[in-house]
């Protein structure tokens, strides 16, 4: 199991910054451009001011929060995971066989049952009305067993109706990610163990350089580029020894500068690498203002870190419900106001079900919790 010193910075800093990670990832979530006519039509009625090239309104801030802003989660939860990854005095093969030992509970294991969970409700939905299987092109009673192995890697090769290439829990496509590459760990520590030998830096220097370059890969590719590259990038600062909270603590100004001008040369990852820089250094700067303080360090309380992993993997089922109340306009929609309410309010929705969900699961059912976590309770 991979584990850090609970009262160092660093897994101070990991824990504080959990929750509110998955949070962005909510918000991702929370655009709802496309779904219903009158969202439409409310962004379009919406107050506008063009700038130059920029028409700025509330459709392009909705836009910036969960387009731009909020998929810094992504990024940001490999990079940690690199960096604890590689987290031991020395990588071996007993460490690599300990650390893949783990990750069946901590990853293999919900990654299977959340996505079994998410077809019986498939299953169950197909059955109230015959030929729906929401985001699959193909009714389940023509599922060959190929199709039912695609719903665990990649739904959008069932049928024609192509789409995100995610198992049917779509956020779990983080977490299929992250297996491969824990898989492919060997490769990835001896590649940045040999560069560095060259050079210190070289490694470093060289991520950076793809994290450009990424910018011109198919669509289809860019998505495991960025997951190899934020986990490679945590990797290597562990693999030489960096600590990041002290390496990042001076140079949390120069990151949001860095972050603006590689938003506006629409460089997306290196922007994501600058917020890191950031909200590393800005996380690190309050708990050991805290500390100094003679106050704890707990920046968030433990019930939203535990229950995390279990709103991340749950919270589609609920924004579902949403999802069809905007379809069939449930909800009213009538202007700009509205449109914020139900924005704002999406998040805070999903993560209350969620976590009501985590708390009655945790007292009448632990075991279940325990695996549908991998643990994390």
């Amino acid at each position: 199991m991979i584990r850090t010193n609970k009262d160092s910075t660093l897994s101070q800093v990991i824990t504080a910054l959990r929750f509110p990670l998955i949070v962005l990832v909510l918000f991702v979530h929370s655009n709802f451009k496309g779904v219903s006519f009158a969202w439409d039509n409310a962004l379009k009625a919406s107050f506008s001011l063009p700038i130059g090239n920029i028409n700025l309104s509330l459709g392009t801030f909705i836009d910036f929060i969960s387009g731009s802003l909020a998929p810094l989660a992504n990024p940001f939860f490999f990079f940690v995971s690199g960096l604890l990854f590689f987290h031991c005095r020395q990588f071996t093969r007993k460490v690599y066989i300990n650390k893949i030992r783990h990750r069946l509970q901590s990853l293999l294991i919900p990654y299977i049952l959340w996505n079994l969970l998410f077809l019986l409700i498939i299953a169950i939905g197909s059955s109230l009305r015959p030929g729906w299987t929401a985001i699959i092109d193909k009714p389940l009673s023509n599922f060959t067993i190929k199709d039912y192995l695609l719903i665990f890697w990649d739904t959008s090769l069932i049928g024609q109706k192509g789409g995100l290439a995610t198992p049917i829990d779509i956020p779990l496509w983080f977490v299929r990610n992250l297996m491969v590459l824990s898989l492919a760990s060997p490769f990835i520590y001896t590649t940045i163990h040999l560069l560095s030998r060259w050079h210190k830096r070289l490694a470093l220097y060289m991520l950076l350089i793809f994290l450009y370059a990424i910018h011109y890969l198919p669509d289809q590719w860019e998505g495991w580029g960025q997951s190899l590259l934020f986990f490679s990038l945590g990797a290597t600062f562990t693999i030489l020894k960096w600590d990041v909270t002290k390496l990042f603590k001076p140079y949390g100004i120069y990151g949001i500068i860095g972050a603006c001008l590689f938003y506006w040369a629409q460089l997306a990852n290196l922007m994501y690498a600058a917020l890191i820089v950031t909200i590393i250094s800005l996380t690190t700067y309050i708990i050991e203002h805290r500390q100094q303080q003679g106050l704890t360090s707990k920046l968030i309380p433990n019930i939203l870190t535990d229950s995390s992993f279990f709103i991340y993997a749950a919270h589609t089922l609920p924004q579902g419900i949403i999802l069809w109340s905007l379809k069939l306009e449930w909800l009213p929609i009538t202007g700009a106001t509205s449109v914020l309410i139900v924005y704002f309010l999406s998040p805070v929705i999903l993560t209350t079900v969620c976590l009501l969900s985590f708390i009655l699961l945790r007292r009448i059912s632990p075991i279940s919790l325990y695996f549908l976590t991998g643990g994390r309770q």
